[in-house]
């Protein structure tokens, strides 16, 4: 199981692997989009190299039982944001003028 499940992440924002296993399961974390593999540890922390990407990950735990390997893997598609502050100025007559700043 990957957690947290969200629409939008950060940089910075780890990502969980999870499954029962005795002994405890080996993680890897891999980028489908090009097979690479970013991570062998149960957790994957989203790096600024991946801002303004959606990504198609996989994560598989692999155990190996009396010489057979098992593995059970999980997908997800994350959606890092470009981490910019987008800037929206409204002009009024009175000239008066408002800034709001709206982070993605």
């Amino acid at each position: 199981m990957i957690t947290p499940l969200k629409a939008l992440y950060d940089v910075g924002d780890v990502l969980e692997c999870s499954a029962g296993g005795n002994p405890e399961p080996d993680y890897t974390w891999i980028d489908l989009g090009d097979n690479t593999v970013l991570s062998t540890e149960s957790s994957l922390v989203l790096t600024s190299s991946q801002a303004g990407q959606t990504i198609f990950l996989q994560c598989i735990a692999s155990n190996r039982i009396r010489g057979s390997v098992q593995e059970l893997a999980a997908n997800t598609t994350v959606t890092v944001a470009d981490g910019e502050e987008k800037n929206l100025r409204l002009h009024f007559t009175s000239e008066l003028m408002y800034e709001i700043l709206c982070n993605r």
